[in-house]
């Protein structure tokens, strides 16, 4: 392939696999883990909430990651079914925050905004 000046390049074509991931809106599957769970308020100021209400008792690993990219906090739970998990970020800066759950080998993921 080459452009209009004559600069010659190799063709590349990728293709990415994205069938692993189950978003909670457009999700694939409705029966993934994000049909399952809410997050809420959204945005936050601080606090917020995790509401479980999963059809099996389950262990679930949350995983917070910050606008950076970097994981800021992460809690286990076990013995999840229909529960309520209730998370501070009121110690961190504002931004985009992903909750990252995963459970019975499925994972989604659903942003929270935290504003302060």
């Amino acid at each position: 392939v080459s452009d209009a000046s004559g600069n010659a390049a190799a063709e590349v074509v990728r293709y990415i696999d994205v069938s692993y991931c189950a978003w909670k809106y457009g999700s694939m599957d409705e029966n993934s883990l994000g049909s399952f769970v809410d997050v809420y308020p959204n945005p936050t100021k601080g606090e917020f909430v995790i509401d479980f209400d999963l059809p099996a008792v389950t262990d679930v690993e949350i995983e917070i990651v910050n606008p950076l990219g970097k994981v800021v906090k992460t809690i286990k739970q076990n013995k999840v079914g229909k529960d309520k998990l209730y998370v501070d970020l009121s110690s961190y800066a504002s931004g985009l925050y992903m909750v990252r759950l995963q459970a019975d080998g499925q994972m989604t993921i659903q942003r929270m905004m935290l504003t302060k």
